[in-house]
């Protein structure tokens, strides 16, 4: 498992270390592809890896949930990133036609986005309201 974390992180890494443009206040990838039919999620921690695919009323809700959350752009230094630390969840959004994000929960009340190649702080963080197999 412990691999698998590690290789999560490290491309959650090497996605953010590719964005050398200037940073939007919103990562457009917050829409979930407002087109797109589904989003299909990935979940990362507590020992635990799941994933399914997401649509109808339950893609809408998470669309809901995914649009009203708060958050500004954030830098770290080499190594110090919310996905180079050991424990928390991850939760990877990737729509049918769009680009994607993943949530990082880090405590109860702090929790990061990856979008874009860009890392931003999460001011109101929540569990998103997907449910996974295995709970």
């Amino acid at each position: 498992m412990k691999r698998k974390t590690a290789a999560l992180l490290a491309v959650l890494w090497a996605l953010a270390l590719a964005g050398c443009r200037a940073v939007p206040a919103r990562p457009a990838a917050l829409t979930l592809g407002d087109g797109a039919a589904n989003v299909e999620v990935l979940y990362d921690g507590a020992g635990h890896s799941a994933g399914r695919i997401v649509e109808g009323e339950e893609l809408e809700a998470l669309r809901a949930w995914a649009g009203g959350l708060e958050c500004a752009p954030a830098s770290f230094a080499e190594g110090e990133t919310p996905g180079d630390a050991e424990g928390g969840e991850v939760y990877t959004f990737t729509p049918a036609d769009g680009p994607g994000f993943s949530y990082v929960l880090t405590g109860p009340e702090e929790a990061w986005l990856l979008a874009e190649g860009a890392w931003y702080a999460v001011r109101n963080p929540s569990v998103p309201p997907v449910e996974l197999p295995g709970g």
